[in-house]
C-alpha cells in the first residue's frame, strides 16, 4: 500500500504548480488584464493573461479568462485549448464547460464517432468529473485509513476489522488506478489541440505529401517530436506530421 500511495503522489503533476513568487504583483497583473478585457481590448488582455501563465500562475480564473479573450478575438481553436486547461483544474466548472461547447460549435468540428462500452463511458465520466488533486487526496486519505485499520488488525482478530481492512485496500487500489488513468490521459498522454488551420503531412517537412487539413480545435495525440514537427495521431486513427507552431499541449506541465 505504501508503494501504491507513493506512486500516486509522484504521478500527480497537477499538484506541482509553481508557488507564487509575488502574489501582489500577480494580483495587479490579473486586475490589469481584466480591465483590458472590460474595455474590449482583448488582445492586450490575452497578452497579460499569458504573462501570468509564464510566471507559473495556472489557475482556473487565468485559463478561463484567457479562453474568453480568444473567443472574443474569434480564435476558437485557442479558446478550446484554454477552456480544456481550465477544466483540468476544475472539471465541474459549469461556465467553462458551457463556453467550451460554444467554442466547439463555432468550429463546426465533429470528432469521429467512437463506439464505447458502458464501462468505458463510466470511466470517462469519472475521469472528466474529478481533478487530479481530488483523486490524489482521496487516495492519500484511503491509505491512512487502511494504515490505521491495519494497526488495529494487529491488536484485534475480529472478523469485521479484517473485512474493513480488505475493503479499504480494494477501494485504495481502485482510487490509485483512477489517479494513474487521469494522470496518463490528461498529463502524460500527449493530448494536444490544433490551434490553427494546418496541413497534416506524410513526413516531417513541407516537401512531403499533404494527407489532410486539420481544423482548429481538433484534438490529436502527439507520438514524437523531432525537430520542428510533431508526429500525431488523429481521433480517427490517422497518422501524420504537423508543425509544432500549430499545436499546443492541453496539459500546461507537458515537457
Amino acid at each position: 500500500m505504501a508503494v501504491v500511495c507513493g506512486v500516486v503522489m509522484a504521478l500527480s503533476p497537477g499538484c506541482e504548480q509553481q508557488p507564487p513568487q509575488d502574489a501582489e504583483a500577480a494580483a495587479r497583473l490579473f486586475a490589469q488584464a481584466n480591465q483590458h478585457y472590460a474595455a474590449g481590448e482583448y488582445q492586450a488582455a490575452a497578452t497579460v493573461y499569458r504573462r501570468l501563465l509564464e510566471q507559473g500562475y495556472h489557475g482556473l480564473a487565468v485559463c478561463y479568462n484567457l479562453g474568453n479573450a480568444y473567443l472574443q478575438m474569434e480564435e476558437p481553436g485557442r479558446a478550446v485549448l484554454y477552456y480544456r486547461r481550465a477544466l483540468l483544474i476544475a472539471p465541474r466548472h459549469g461556465d467553462t464547460a458551457y463556453n467550451l461547447r460554444y467554442a466547439e460549435s463555432q468550429l463546426a468540428y465533429q470528432a469521429s464517432p467512437v463506439v464505447e462500452t458502458w464501462g468505458h463511458l463510466v470511466l470517462r465520466w469519472l475521469l472528466s468529473r474529478l481533478s487530479i488533486n481530488e483523486l490524489v487526496g482521496v487516495s492519500a486519505l484511503l491509505y491512512w485509513l487502511a494504515f490505521a485499520v491495519g494497526i488495529g488488525r494487529i491488536y484485534s482478530s475480529r472478523r469485521r476489522v479484517t473485512i474493513a481492512l480488505w475493503a479499504l485496500v480494494i477501494v485504495l487500489m481502485l482510487s490509485s488506478a483512477l489517479t494513474y488513468g487521469k494522470w496518463h490521459r490528461d498529463y502524460a498522454g500527449g493530448r494536444a489541440i490544433v490551434v490553427a488551420d494546418a496541413a497534416m503531412m506524410s513526413g516531417p517537412g513541407d516537401s512531403f505529401e499533404v494527407l489532410a487539413r486539420l481544423r482548429p480545435g481538433a484534438e490529436v495525440c502527439v507520438l514524437q517530436t523531432p525537430g520542428q514537427y510533431h508526429e500525431i495521431r488523429t481521433a480517427a486513427g490517422g497518422r501524420g506530421w504537423l508543425e509544432k507552431q500549430n499545436l499546443e499541449f492541453i496539459s500546461p506541465y507537458h515537457d
